[in-house]
């Protein structure tokens, strides 16, 4: 080459500067949004969990100079009574969870992947949860099945002149029942995405080579779902084992003690004992964290029980032929027994001055005088207005933190 001028360099090939420090320590966007997550999150779950722990080693109340001893800890799980109470909530939670995995599976099967009329009402299921709350579902099963009041046993009485109670809801396979149908919306929410992201051709082909639906569902639908239903088990399980609306206005009447009403009346009986209620829940979070471990060991290999299909597909519906009517009505009665039946027996007694058998003759004592009673009654004005306040605040917060997350 001749001349003495250099060669041309393109500028998009020299060597880059190296960056100066404010450039390399600037941080990213995900930087800006995930650390402020992260102590939001952590502001929520570790002081409480602080606090529990706190309370479980010291014998002092709060908010006052603490004494660390193990002596909370020994008086805790050194009382003969919480042991028999473990042993029920156990068995209360085994039961209610295997209940509700069986009930709401037949629900999410039959609204999936079969054409029972019951598949219109697909809302209805999804959203009994808002139109009977914990509360409301076993305050109208009280009425339904209490033993004095309870509307069976006044019909039992009336018609059938029996004079111990037909049906005692307060016991143990009445908590069981009612704890099925107050976690059956959130089984039936938790099964149902599954049945439909399923490829069913597996299933089609195994009906086309002349298995039975029943060996279908055995030998195919059951194991591809296994995840699902060993991990969907072990929420219902956990949910169930700390749940306190049924142990408290069922089981406490009926002096049946769980777990959980144990942690209640600690912090509730004069002398309150705090201290002795942390210690509890110890055993609880312990109990939980294990049930999470399982989860995830359950769910971790999930690929393999997937389908793989490279377009999309249109599952043929299976026809119940003789069956539509059967599987349809209990469908149906499924969900009154969630949602119906309870919410009929808040309304009549609303409507009653005192507990009545519906009938032509007791319309005539239909009232007005509930209501107003209730208007008039301050506590209860502020109790309507605080809960809207906390649940549109909650609402609000619980779904933006969640969507970030």
């Amino acid at each position: 080459m001749s001349g003495g001028n250099p060669p041309l360099v393109d500028p998009a090939d020299a060597a880059p500067a190296p960056p100066t420090q404010s450039a390399r320590w600037r941080p990213s966007a995900n930087t800006l949004l995930v650390v402020p997550l992260v102590l939001v999150v952590a502001y929520l779950i570790v002081p409480p969990l602080a606090i529990l722990f706190y309370g479980a080693v010291t014998d002092t109340p709060p908010a006052v100079t603490p004494n660390f001893t193990w002596d909370t800890l020994v008086r805790a799980y050194g009382r003969g009574t919480i042991y028999p109470a473990l042993v029920n909530s156990v068995i209360y939670a085994a039961c209610t969870s295997t209940l509700v995995l069986i009930v709401g599976g037949f629900l999410a099967w039959v609204v999936e992947r079969t054409d029972s009329a019951v598949r219109r009402m697909t809302d209805l299921f999804a959203l009994a949860p808002v139109l009977m709350p914990a509360i409301l579902l076993i305050s109208g099963w009280i009425l339904i099945l209490g033993p004095r009041s309870g509307l069976i046993n006044l019909m039992a009485r009336e018609y059938l002149g029996m004079r111990e109670p037909l049906i005692n809801l307060f016991s143990f396979p009445g908590m069981v029942w009612v704890g099925m149908l107050q976690e059956l919306p959130l089984a039936f929410l938790w099964l149902w995405p599954s049945f439909r992201a399923m490829n069913p051709e597996l299933e089609e082909a195994g009906l086309v080579s002349g298995a039975s639906m029943l060996t279908v569902m055995r030998v195919i639908t059951l194991p591809i779902l296994r995840p699902t239903i060993v991990a969907a088990w072990i929420i219902f399980f956990i949910y169930s084992l700390g749940a306190l609306s049924v142990p408290l206005l069922i089981g406490l009447p009926a002096k049946i003690f769980l777990y959980s009403t144990e942690i209640y009346l600690a912090t509730t009986r004069i002398p309150s004992d705090l201290n002795l209620a942390n210690a509890y829940i110890l055993l609880f979070l312990a109990i939980t964290i294990t049930g999470i471990f399982f989860y995830r060991k359950a769910t971790a290999d999930a690929a393999r029980f997937v389908t793989i299909s490279g377009r999309a597909y249109n599952p043929r519906l299976i026809r119940l032929g003789h069956w539509q009517y059967l599987i349809t009505a209990l469908a149906v009665v499924l969900l009154l027994l969630v949602a119906g039946l309870p919410l009929f027996v808040l309304v009549w007694n609303a409507f009653m001055p005192y507990p009545q058998v519906p009938s032509m003759r007791s319309l005539d004592l239909i009232t007005f005088e509930n209501f107003t009673a209730a208007l008039d009654y301050g506590p209860a004005k502020r109790a309507v207005i605080n809960s809207f306040g906390l649940g549109i605040a909650a609402g609000i917060i619980a779904t933006a933190l969640g969507a970030l997350v």
